[in-house]
């Protein structure tokens, strides 16, 4: 889940930052503000020049020549000829950041294509082979971060044969060191809000009833994934869990149908959090909001609380997290931001949106049936071009390491 670029999230903050202890806050432009890495984080309050575009897809054979680079999946690239995959290698490699593009969706500084160090390429591979492990487990990929990895180990040999993506962005809560978790007055979602994204859960069967069916009848936990850095924004969503499930009746039974497995850097956050070298980092966690603490706790003598929700964190390569992660390029293809103040006026799953600062003016578009209906919005051209190489060039070296389900 990423940092919000539209006004209600920068009160947000300003509100974090009035009730979070402050040794532990830090703004993210003082973090970038020295910070030559290619792939830095755009500092918090940056605004994008950035067009979105609502028209739908391209239709006719002049969407790919417009774009220059054609939707790149496995299928794709298994029909792709050796003389292919070679001219695509040199795009990747070379001619794909010369071009000039027109539009500022991406950042001149952060133009550069992910992925291209072979050691960088082993260890998003390992994240991969991570999510390979859960094969016989429903995944549920809580925001976007994760996708590119999950989508990797789709393409692998005795990797997962699929997952379930749930559009979510943003948080109401902070981690406090001894309540765990509070309240950010005023952020949380509406009725309104909470009862769209109520429907978009149950669309997709992720709602908590729905975890809760399929762990009684195939006794397997659902994966609940994500990048966390201090896990604030998965303790939201599990507070909206939590509240759904009890006016579901399955309030009981929920805690035992999912487990938590998340990714982030200890090195960044060291980095970010500008701790000298003797002091102690906590292992990021996600903890347990107050509308599920009770539910979650197991009952024993011991004086403290040990909760049944197993949860596992992967500490990841610097470099990998700063090319995969806090890239806001791979993260802004993949899929849509949804923050709550969203929920009730789009459908992730029929809108990419990319940056959105006025909701307003997507108001205004939502109310065309043709698109609130059947259309889904395209990224800007340049945007397209990453994803779709971005792809090949995962599927391209997970061949090179005959790690494909099939090899070619």
């Amino acid at each position: 889940m990423q940092i919000s670029k539209i006004q209600y999230q920068t009160n947000l903050y300003q509100n974090l930052n009035s009730q979070a202890p402050q040794k532990n806050v830090k703004h993210d432009a003082i973090q970038c503000a020295n910070n030559s890495n290619p792939y830095k984080q755009i500092p918090l309050y940056y605004q994008y020049d950035a067009k979105i575009s609502f028209s739908g897809k391209v239709k006719g054979p002049n969407k790919y020549q417009q774009r220059g680079v054609p939707d790149i999946d496995y299928d794709y690239y298994m029909s792709m000829s050796p003389n292919k995959k070679k001219l695509f290698r040199r795009l990747y490699f070379d001619k794909f950041e010369k071009r000039k593009y027109t539009s500022k969706l991406f950042n001149p500084q952060n133009v550069t294509l992910p992925l291209k160090n072979e050691r960088t390429m082993d260890e998003f591979i390992k994240v991969a082979k991570m999510y390979a492990a859960f094969k016989d487990q429903p995944i549920l990929c809580l925001g976007r971060s994760p996708k590119w990895f999950l989508d990797a180990a789709k393409w692998m040999k005795n990797g997962i044969d699929d997952y379930n993506f749930i559009a979510f962005s943003g948080y109401w809560f902070y981690p406090h060191p001894v309540d765990g978790v509070r309240l950010i007055e005023g952020a949380q979602p509406t009725a309104e809000e909470t009862a769209a994204y109520r429907r978009y859960l149950v669309s997709k069967q992720a709602d908590p009833a729905s975890l809760v069916k399929t762990f009684n009848e195939t006794g397997k936990k659902t994966v609940l994934t994500d990048y966390i850095d201090t896990g604030k924004g998965v303790s939201s969503f599990l507070d909206l869990m939590a509240k759904f499930a009890k006016d579901q009746g399955v309030i009981h039974e929920f805690p035992d149908a999912f487990q938590i497995m998340t990714i982030g850097s200890i090195s960044y956050r060291e980095e970010r959090l500008n701790l000298s070298d003797d002091a102690p980092i906590e292992t990021p966690e996600v903890r347990m909001p107050p509308s599920l603490a009770p539910y979650a706790k197991r009952k024993t003598p011991s004086l403290f609380h040990t909760y049944r929700i197993p949860q596992e964190f992967h500490d990841i390569n610097y470099s990998l997290f700063m090319e995969m992660l806090i890239n806001e390029n791979t993260t802004e293809c993949r899929s849509s931001y949804y923050p709550h103040s969203a929920w009730p006026i789009y459908r992730p799953d029929r809108f990419r949106t990319g940056f959105i600062r006025d909701m307003s003016k997507v108001k205004k578009l939502l109310e065309h049936k043709d698109l609130t209906q059947k259309s889904v919005a395209d990224f800007s051209l340049p945007m397209a071009d990453f994803r779709n190489l971005l792809n090949f060039r995962i599927l391209d070296a997970l061949n090179a390491r005959e790690l494909l389900k099939v090899i070619r």
